[in-house]
């Protein structure tokens, strides 16, 4: 006989407290949220630190940017929502305007850096 099969209640006398690891990862949660929408600037205007920490990733690792956004997103959404219900026609379609929308992103991006250098050379 195995001593801890179902219904057995010896041994579970002492032990961690009942949500006490819970308690931990909610506290720990909390402080992260406080982080994430604390304002960047001291006045408390513009974006928060999270809006920012997101638009940067954007900008600079767009790959990374869509793998946190979809590690968000729960798998049937993405499978059964989007994929189910397209014919083969509208997902090459799909598949067509998002390569034209990371091209377009590429492009602007790389603008963004090119201003950036110009306004860098302009400050001496």
């Amino acid at each position: 006989m195995k001593p801890f099969q179902p219904g057995n209640t010896i041994g579970k006398l002492g032990g961690r407290p009942k949500g006490s690891r819970s308690a931990l990862a909610t506290h720990v949660l909390q402080d992260v949220l406080a982080h994430w929408n604390a304002p960047v600037r001291a006045d408390g205007t513009g974006p928060t630190k999270g809006q920012a920490a997101l638009e940067i990733l954007l900008k600079t690792r767009p790959s990374d940017y869509v793998k946190v956004v979809a590690s968000l997103l729960p798998r049937e959404l993405m499978v059964e929502s989007v994929a189910g219900q397209l014919g083969d026609d509208e997902l090459d379609r799909m598949i067509e305007i998002l390569r034209e929308r990371f091209i377009a992103s590429r492009e602007e991006q790389s603008l963004d850096q090119i201003t950036q250098i110009k306004l860098v050379e302009h400050v001496r």
